[in-house]
């Protein structure tokens, strides 16, 4: 038997969400609208399971998905930050600065220099 807490099983939910949506415009309102909670349920529940709010749990998503695009295609850093979902190039660039220590085109370059070019 699967027995969750309410709370358990709606983090889940929340968090499902946002990995497959992560690159739309998500605040505290739409999530509290989609999962008929108010929106300091949301952020207690982010305060709690996840040790960040939501702003900086997405930060770190949008983040993790542009390094993956940096190192897996020859896209511009202006695509990839607005495919991750952020809204400027200059919150892509802060933020993921603070979850990697460098900027997404030291990222990219240090791509680069670190691998090899492959024969075609």
């Amino acid at each position: 038997n699967d027995i969750r807490t309410p709370s358990k099983d709606l983090t889940y939910k929340i968090t499902e969400y946002i990995e497959n949506n992560f690159t739309q415009d998500i605040t505290r309102e739409t999530l509290a609208k989609i999962f008929n909670v108010n929106i300091y349920y949301i952020s207690r529940i982010f305060k709690e399971h996840f040790k960040m709010n939501l702003r900086s749990y997405l930060g770190l998503i949008r983040s993790e998905y542009a390094s993956t695009l940096i190192r897996t295609t020859n896209r511009t850093l202006t695509d990839i930050a607005f495919d991750s979902g952020f809204d400027s190039i200059r919150t892509f660039n802060r933020v993921f600065r603070d979850i990697y220590g460098i900027s997404p085109s030291e990222f990219k370059n240090n791509i680069i220099n670190y691998t090899k070019p492959s024969k075609t």
